[in-house]
């Protein structure tokens, strides 16, 4: 039985390439969610990311004005 895990492990890690590895890695500046734009893939409107009023603490996606 341990003979068989090992092939699913081997399996498993030889999936990861370093690609995988280095987008993994990439981390933004909180500051920075609040300028990146989005797309709804319900209805393809372009959204971006803001504080919530209510409840605090909290975020939301809003339709900037063009």
């Amino acid at each position: 039985m341990g003979k068989k895990n090992e092939e699913v492990r081997s399996k498993n890690e030889e999936e990861v390439t370093a690609a995988d590895v280095a987008a993994a890695d990439v981390v933004y500046d909180l500051s920075s969610l609040f300028e990146m734009k989005f797309r709804d893939p319900l209805n393809g409107q372009v959204v971006m990311v803001r504080r919530a009023f209510k409840p605090r603490g909290k975020l939301e996606f809003y339709c900037p004005e063009e």
